[in-house]
């Protein structure tokens, strides 16, 4: 152990306890199991576990190591595949070291493993079409509300939200409007600008989907959905005889119009008259 060459102090420990238990050496036997599972826990082991392991013998304590160890190379190996935007396999090595966690009663680990098992489901659904992503989008919301992942429960509840838009899924007001203002909460201002695009093309007030369009725009000004926002809203509201509320909305956009600044120019310029 003073050598820090810990698996073989591991296993000299655990022996040392076997050897003493049976010559009647309590005392021993305590002390031998005691730097057992210290040596258990330098190699990453938690201390309840560890002191389990090392109390049933040398088998147990290296059984305990050895699995441990499959684990943890499973999870880095797993971060390296999702660093790289790999992340079906990343997800299945996350899985693995996740049921290795889990089998060695590894808590802390296993809720590590388990937190980033999600977040590689997360990117895997986003890449989808919203028709392949909905069914996974009930599932990760609550993974990530058991998890007490905050980022993750707000990207998630927008995900499903915009999903849920697309696919004309029932009470979308209800549900943008809940997640947009999640993500603002969560400091997520991009999704959350997304979330109040989505929104302002609703069929609800129009003084309410200008204000939803403005909101986006102050939290993405230069994001294309949110400057799309601000132009759908002043063309409806040219369309409804609305010409200061157009007009005000099409000056607002028109530093960010990018693509959209002729068309911005032309709703100032019809309703210039006006």
């Amino acid at each position: 152990a003073e050598a820090r060459d810990l698996p073989e102090a591991l296993e000299a420990f655990a022996r040392a306890a076997e050897l003493a238990e049976a010559a009647g050496g309590p005392l021993v036997q305590a002390t031998a199991e005691r730097n057992a599972a210290k040596a258990l826990v330098a190699l990453g082991a938690s201390a309840e576990q560890a002191e389990l392991a090392a109390g049933q013998g040398v088998e147990a304590a290296l059984a305990h190591q050895q699995s441990l160890a499959q684990a943890m190379k499973a999870y880095e190996d797993g971060l390296l595949l999702y660093d790289a935007g790999q992340y079906p396999e990343a997800r299945r090595h996350f899985q693995s070291a996740l049921q290795g966690f889990r089998g060695l009663g590894e808590r802390a680990y296993a809720q590590r493993a388990d937190r980033a098992l999600a977040w590689s489901a997360y990117n895997i659904a986003v890449s989808l079409p919203p028709e392949q992503a909905w069914p996974f989008w009930t599932e990760l919301v609550a993974k990530a509300e058991e998890l007490e992942d905050v980022e993750l429960f707000a990207r998630t509840t927008a995900a499903a939200a915009l999903a849920a838009d697309r696919l004309d899924q029932g009470q979308v007001v209800a549900k943008l409007q809940a997640a947009g203002e999640l993500a603002e909460a969560s400091g997520l201002p991009r999704v959350a600008a997304h979330c109040w695009a989505a929104l302002a093309e609703q069929t609800i007030a129009l003084d309410d989907r200008a204000r939803h369009a403005r909101r986006a725009m102050l939290l993405q000004p230069e994001d294309v959905q949110a400057v799309y926002a601000v132009y759908s809203v002043a063309v409806d509201a040219y369309n409804e005889e609305r010409f200061d509320l157009a007009r005000e909305l099409a000056q607002e956009a028109l530093p960010q119009g990018g693509d959209l600044a002729e068309p911005l120019q032309a709703v100032i310029d019809a309703t210039a008259g006006y």
